[in-house]
């Protein structure tokens, strides 16, 4: 029994050292951010995230002590070939797992969980923003690292099973005592409360935390919550209701018109990815988007934009639904849901305007075509619509293509009309016609350049727009779908990378060259346009505008956590980990602000 259980716990041993190095690999990985942590914090990241190792191992020598029971009676022989299974099994699951998350954390900055199953929906697309060649490596690194430990497994503990089978039936129930101690590791000790993510937070350092985090545990953990949406009660749903009822107040009710009364054409342009670090006079990258600086000064430059969310769904939803992101799912993604969504194009259906959705890629990606449906929408130009020989980038047609088809069309188009374009050519990987003083093999360099791109054709779109009968009565309104963490390499989290641009210009904007500076977020956008336009509605209860008098603030959510920014206040809040990871000291009232917006989305939520 002693030799048993000795080699029982070995296979543990195993385990852990296979998740051990996974956390090694991470860490190399990332190294740019590896650098950033002292070797005490590095070796930090072990010591704490050894918890979280030890549970998952708990799991599988508890499934595999149940293997060991049912063949107790079988022979050595008969038991190896089982065991080995099992083994080569849950490494080809974990290693997937291990190099699909360095690789994801790298470019989202959080680790994999249940919200790629969505993306996987349509492979081709989701497979777009990875080059080839990095898809051939992450399969062999993962190849290679299943033969290491394959090799280890067959040189450390395979060829010992032989000899330990078959087991006297009276050890059977130790064997059951065995697999029911496991409950201790994985419960992370005998304490009341069980392990979880925020049990290896250690360090004010969220990358360090991040690399404590046991990838495999954590997405297994997340398809466990799969359909369940946990919500955060920081206070009663009475309580949060009376301060989400201040903060969306109506305002004064002067609204402050800025674009002309007579129902002008509405052109929304959708720029993927243009996080406010590209745009010049919002502080960022000099050069990088020539044409959308001259823009700014044809308008209205809002300067305080904050994205909702961290992907293209929730953005899109934001803008055209005035419905806020949340943390761990996409409302987009539950078609029972978005069908309760307000939306503006059915709001301006009603005042004479036909509608049409502009993209040169999948629409199915991320659920979003049910979306568009239920939106009423009379005309989606998507992927299909465009020649093959137009469709040269791994998305789909390149931006310049779209931008020509959707020219063509407005001055055919019967007025008013509400027009949305989503670009995409300045998603990742960045391969886009076009070469730049910003051309380079590194990531931020590509980057750059693709959003050089992307501007360049906005730029000669609004150039030639600017000459023809219907600009003089249309609103073109500039805005990003989220922000990114390049080229300044900004926190996954951190207000900076939610901070995006949005410029309203066209012949109908009577102002020029003004800038906006209250914070406003992306949900605000819908009941904007309809104040300019004179059109009442409570149908967007998240919503408020400004420029009417209303308490000016932003709302945005990423993976497990949200930020709420004030004028003068801001905070960031882990939900993970249940405290301020950013912030929440200059303003008390914020913090009571923020929690309150955050209960009512998610109660929301929940409810639709």
């Amino acid at each position: 029994m002693i030799s048993l259980i000795k080699k029982i716990l070995s296979y543990g041993l195993f385990w852990l050292s296979f998740f051990l190095l996974s956390r090694l690999i991470f860490l190399t990985y990332n190294l740019h951010l590896t650098g950033q942590l002292s070797f005490k914090e590095i070796i930090g990241t072990f010591s704490h995230g050894i918890l979280l190792d030890i549970s998952l191992s708990g799991y599988i020598l508890f499934f595999f002590i149940l293997l060991v029971i049912f063949f107790f009676r079988s022979k050595g022989k008969t038991v190896k070939p089982v065991f080995f299974t099992f083994t080569a099994l849950l490494l080809v699951v974990f290693s997937f797992i291990l190099w699909v998350d360095v690789e994801l954390y790298k470019n989202w900055g959080f680790h994999v969980d249940n919200t790629i199953l969505l993306y996987l929906k349509t492979p081709k697309e989701s497979l777009a923003s990875t080059p080839f060649w990095l898809i051939v490596i992450l399969i062999l690194f993962t190849g290679v690292t299943i033969w290491f430990f394959v090799w280890l497994y067959k040189k450390a503990i395979h060829r010992f099973w032989e000899g330990l089978f078959p087991i006297k039936w009276y050890l059977v129930p130790l064997l059951l005592i065995f697999a029911g101690a496991m409950i201790i590791p994985i419960r992370g000790g005998v304490g009341i409360a069980p392990i979880n993510v925020g049990t290896v937070f250690f360090n004010t350092k969220t990358f360090a935390n991040h690399a404590a985090i046991n990838p495999q545990w954590n997405f297994l953990k997340s398809l466990t919550e799969m359909g369940e949406q946990k919500v955060t009660e920081f206070m009663t749903d009475e309580k949060a209701s009376q301060v989400m009822q201040r903060l969306t107040g109506p305002g004064n009710g002067n609204c402050t018109r800025l674009v002309s009364p007579n129902k002008p054409n509405i052109l929304i342009i959708i720029l993927e990815s243009f996080t406010a670090n590209v745009i010049e006079p919002m502080g960022g990258t000099t050069g990088a988007t020539p044409g959308f600086t001259h823009w700014t000064h044809q308008g209205v430059l809002f300067n305080r934009m904050y994205a909702s969310g961290d992907r293209s769904d929730k953005g899109i939803v934001a803008i055209l639904s005035g419905y806020p992101a949340q943390p761990t799912s996409s409302i987009i993604k539950y078609t029972t849901k978005t069908e309760k969504l307000p939306h503006l194009s059915k709001i301006l259906a009603k005042e004479g305007y036909s509608s049409s959705f502009y993209y040169g890629g999948e629409i199915n990606f991320a659920n979003m075509n049910s979306y568009f449906v239920s939106g009423g929408y009379n005309r989606l130009v998507t992927l299909p619509d465009f020649p093959k020989e137009a469709l040269n980038s791994k998305w789909g047609a390149h931006d310049h293509v779209v931008f020509n088809r959707l020219f063509q069309d407005i001055s055919q188009s019967t007025e008013p009309f509400f027009k949305v374009m989503f670009t995409l050519s300045s998603h990742d990987p960045f391969d886009v016609p076009h070469q730049s003083q910003f051309s380079g093999i590194d990531w931020s360099l590509r980057f750059l350049n693709s959003v050089h791109y992307t501007d360049s054709c906005l730029n000669d779109f609004l150039t030639r727009a600017s000459g023809t009968e219907w600009w003089p009565n249309t609103w073109v309104i500039l805005i990003a779908d989220h922000g990114v963490m390049y080229p300044r390499n900004t926190g996954y989290n951190s207000p900076q990378k939610f901070h995006i641009p949005m410029v309203w210009t066209g012949g109908a904007v009577s102002e020029k060259d003004s800038v906006v500076k209250q914070t406003v977020s992306q949900a605000d956008i819908p009941l904007m346009i309809c104040n300019q336009l004179g059109i009442e509605t409570h149908e967007f209860g998240f919503s408020k505008d400004v420029l009417s008098g209303s308490n000016p603030f932003a709302y945005y959510a990423y993976n497990n956590g949200f930020g709420f920014i004030l004028d003068s206040a801001m905070f960031v809040w882990d939900l993970d980990n249940q405290k301020c990871m950013i912030g929440g000291t200059s303003d008390s009232t914020a913090l009571l602000k923020g929690k309150a917006y955050y209960q009512q989305v998610m109660g929301d939520f929940v409810k639709k």
